[in-house]
């Protein structure tokens, strides 16, 4: 039979398995599985989806890729199609059960070389697998999601960078003892700085938000700076560096 291969990384999936952690591993496995079932494997389908969330399946090159393969009527370019686990299609229920059954009416097989089991829907009882797959993929997303935002919190209650850039201060990276990066910390970028204390002196001068935004973008000293009456009004009102909020960053 004709093979082909899906591989999908997602760099916030915090992927419970490490067999998930890596496109390349993954194709790497299913390329012996398929030489061990005695299938051929045309280079041409392989498709993978590096850094890309469970939760998106538009702007998904790999996998448009793949479901564009699929002819609308006719025989598919191949048989079957390998993967690690259910997850990797995604990790949305509803569109993750559309998309097997999508497959398999196409008349593609479903294998995970994990468990050596092919995903089939022939029957009521199947297809509520398929669904259940889906569902328990959908969970682990939102879970990780929760340690993730868990561990952003753990490094604000710090002082740590928690993510992103913020006008004011430099990222630096901070390395353990080992050698390896222990978190990111922020140092004020002197330049930068002077901008915001004279936000806050045009402020107390009685000057306005729009009006001391204007004369930032009108200023040919801040030409990178973007600013936005909300912006100024966020930064003064509120500080440079609330956790969790986009509402004082002055985009560059």
């Amino acid at each position: 039979m004709r093979a082909a291969i899906y591989a999908r990384k997602s760099n916030d999936d915090s992927d419970r398995n490490p067999e998930n952690r890596s496109t390349i591993r993954q194709i790497e496995r299913a390329r012996a599985y398929a030489k061990a079932k005695g299938w051929t494997l045309d280079e041409g389908y392989i498709y993978s989806d590096d850094g890309v969330s469970g939760a998106e399946y538009v702007n998904r090159p790999g996998f448009a890729r793949l479901i564009a393969s699929l002819p609308k009527r006719g025989e598919p370019p191949f048989d079957v199609l390998i993967m690690s686990e259910a997850s990797r299609l995604g990790r949305d229920m509803a569109r993750n059960t559309m998309y097997v059954l999508t497959l398999i009416e196409a008349g593609v097989r479903i294998f995970y070389y994990l468990t050596d089991e092919e995903e089939k829907a022939d029957s009521p009882e199947q297809k509520i697998m398929v669904t259940l797959r889906g569902y328990a993929s959908e969970v682990e997303r939102m879970k990780a999601g929760q340690r993730s935002r868990d561990a952003l919190a753990r490094k604000a209650e710090r002082g740590y960078n928690a993510g992103g850039v913020v006008y004011g201060y430099d990222n630096v990276k901070v390395m353990g003892a080992n050698g390896v990066k222990s978190h990111t910390d922020y140092r004020i970028n002197a330049e930068q700085a002077e901008v915001i204390r004279g936000m806050f002196r045009a402020c107390a001068a009685g000057h306005g938000h729009v009006a001391i935004a204007k004369a930032l973008n009108g200023d040919p000293r801040y030409a990178a700076i973007s600013a936005s009456s909300a912006a100024i009004r966020s930064t003064i009102d509120f500080g440079p560096l609330p956790f969790a909020s986009a509402a004082s960053r002055l985009s560059r």
